[in-house]
C-alpha cells in the first residue's frame, strides 16, 4: 500500500510535466533545489492526505523567515524546506527521520545564521 501512495505521486508529477530527471533525482533521495518546482512536489504530495509530522516556522525580526515541514507518504518522508533564498525538498525512507531533522536544522543555520 505505502508504494502505491509513492507510485501515485509520481504519476502525478509525470502528468504535470515534471520531467524524468528530476524525478528520479527525487527518488534517489538527493534535493530539488527550483523553487516553482520543488512547491508543485510539495502540493501534490499534501493532495495524498500525509500525515504531517513537523510543521514550523523559523526565524524572527533579526533573521530571514524560514518554513519547513516533514511529511509521511507511505514509506517515504516529504522533507521541504523554504526561505527567501533558496527552496529544497527531498524524498527520503521513512527510517531515516532523524536525519530530517538534522537537514532541517542545517537548512535553518544556514539560512538564518542561527
Amino acid at each position: 500500500m505505502a508504494d502505491k501512495i509513492v507510485s501515485v505521486l509520481i504519476k502525478r508529477l509525470s502528468r504535470i510535466g515534471i520531467d524524468r530527471n528530476t524525478i528520479d533525482k527525487l527518488l534517489s533521495g538527493l534535493p530539488i533545489k527550483q523553487e516553482e518546482t520543488a512547491f508543485i512536489i510539495l502540493d501534490e504530495a499534501r493532495k495524498l492526505n500525509p500525515q504531517v509530522l513537523v510543521e514550523r516556522e523559523y526565524g524572527g525580526l533579526n533573521t530571514e523567515p524560514v518554513y519547513a515541514t516533514i511529511l509521511s507518504l507511505g514509506d517515504k518522508l516529504v522533507i521541504y524546506m523554504a526561505s527567501p533564498k533558496e527552496h529544497e525538498i527531498r524524498l527520503l525512507d521513512n527510517t531515516m527521520y532523524a536525519e530530517a531533522l538534522w537537514i532541517i536544522d542545517e537548512f535553518i543555520k544556514r539560512n538564518t545564521g542561527a
